[in-house]
């Protein structure tokens, strides 16, 4: 199938969450949204949203996503260490996209971030498996040990933990090296949730009060516009009102390139600073004289050289210049 050939699936509705895909964080502006998951033929699928905007997606194997778009060197290399993961989900898609962001193929200020994320994960790690080793040391001999990320790690707690994991692992035919690889495996289960223990609060709980503040800022927000509509849409606007004009101000120094035409610009720029109405004296707290406010304005004679103001070919042209550079 090649994108252009593409069938769009209007009403895709996936029966699990492996067909409906793990979201990836890829860069290719194209790809945003895009999940990826196994397929038997090709290896992987993408269920990429409708390009359009409404609704639907269509469903893409790598060749046919390169004849969408042009992939980035980083979307390239993810995907290619995805499609090598024994299992695809979204921890070992997350923890795949942090590796390949600390080697700075995200950019350079994705691989402090990246770097700083896999060692909270690390730390996790350690920490759920210390605590993980004293709630069985407590369901096997109970001590009243703290389940705190606080509690000291002794050489005779060591020695203790070392004993009771040997004595549990005999006891269901386990060896205590098997013992305690069982108990890493529960850790790395667990450090995304976290444990009913005094530690800070894991990965995917962090996430989720996210998610309720958001929810709370939306709700937050509907109800404002639902009430007074006109008054945020004024209130929105402001910045806009009070930014008018000031592109041409910025423009014309970042276009004068020398020291000559730099001094010539100010003049042309003190005119060019907007005047604040009245109303804008009410929109804070602070309220100052509008004579404070006003640019030092002058009347230029026709004529005279574009230093003083005047009209010329020259500036009409400069003008139409900066014009094709206003954003």
């Amino acid at each position: 199938m090649s994108a252009s050939d593409a069938t769009l699936i209007p009403a895709y509705k996936p029966s699990s969450f492996t067909e409906r895909g793990v979201a990836v964080p890829f860069t290719t502006p194209q790809l945003a949204g895009a999940r990826i998951r196994h397929a038997d033929r090709t290896g992987t699928e993408f269920v990429v949203p409708n390009p359009s905007g409404g609704r639907g997606v269509y469903i893409l194997h790598w060749g046919a996503v390169r004849q969408l778009c042009r992939p980035t060197v980083h979307d390239t290399l993810l995907h290619q260490r995805i499609s090598r993961l024994p299992v695809m989900d979204p921890s070992g898609v997350r923890l795949t996209a942090l590796k390949l962001a600390a080697e700075g193929m995200a950019g350079r200020e994705a691989i402090a971030a990246a770097a700083a994320a896999l060692a909270v994960d690390q730390n996790d790690l350690t920490l759920a498996n210390f605590l993980m080793l004293i709630m069985l040391m407590e369901q096997t001999e109970p001590a009243g040990l703290r389940l705190s990320a606080d509690t000291d790690r002794t050489p005779e707690l060591d020695r203790r933990a070392r004993r009771i994991v040997a004595q549990v692992a005999a006891s269901i035919g386990r060896t205590a090296a098997q013992a305690n690889t069982d108990l890493e495996a529960l850790s790395a289960l667990f450090v995304p949730v976290g444990l009913d223990a005094e530690m800070p609060a894991a990965r995917l709980p962090r996430l989720t009060a996210r998610l309720e503040a958001v929810a709370r800022g939306l709700v937050k927000w509907s109800q404002a516009w639902a009430a007074n509509p006109t008054e945020i849409s004024k209130q929105v606007h402001r910045a806009e009102w009070i930014l008018d004009g000031w592109e041409r101000f910025c423009l014309l120094w970042e276009t004068a390139d020398h020291v000559s035409v730099q001094r010539a610009a100010m003049s042309e720029m003190a005119q060019l600073v907007p005047m604040l109405p009245k109303d804008a004296t009410d929109w804070g707290d602070e309220r100052r004289e509008l004579e404070q406010l006003e640019p030092a304005l002058r009347a230029a004679p026709l004529n005279t050289n574009w230093r003083g103001g005047g009209a010329s070919h020259g500036l009409i042209a400069r003008n139409e210049r900066l014009q094709a550079l206003i954003t």
